[in-house]
């Protein structure tokens, strides 16, 4: 039997080997080529993926209007209907959250749209 610092030791470097798998994938669209055909991924895991890539898209859409016109009205409409998905989300994605290579996924997508938005 292992000693509790020897599995926890153990599971880190299993942790860490997921996260450096996934963080290897460069851009979304990698990232989406890989997380459709993982196996370890239920379905429901995957739809909601490719659901928070597009919707990362949407709100990467409204930033780069906002950035020309911060009171866009029909601009800042699409944020409040954006929030309220991402709040209508929250517990699934708290529960999708605790398997570590959905977690890895959904930081390689959010990673790469964020450099985007950074890049303006």
């Amino acid at each position: 039997m292992m000693s509790e610092e020897k599995q926890s030791r153990k599971q880190f470097f299993q942790k860490a080997a997921v996260v450096a798998s996934v963080a290897a994938i460069s851009g979304s669209a990698q990232a989406k080529v890989y997380f459709e055909q993982d196996f370890t991924l239920t379905e429901e895991q995957k739809t909601f993926l490719t659901a928070y890539e597009t919707w990362l898209e949407a709100f990467h859409s409204y930033i780069k209007v906002r950035n020309n016109d911060f009171y866009d009205m029909e601009n800042n409409h699409r944020l409040m209907t954006l929030s309220a998905q991402a709040d209508e989300w929250k517990p699934q994605l708290v529960e999708f959250m605790k398997d570590e290579k959905f977690a890895a996924y959904y930081a390689a997508i959010t990673a790469d749209i964020t450099k985007t938005i950074a890049n303006f």
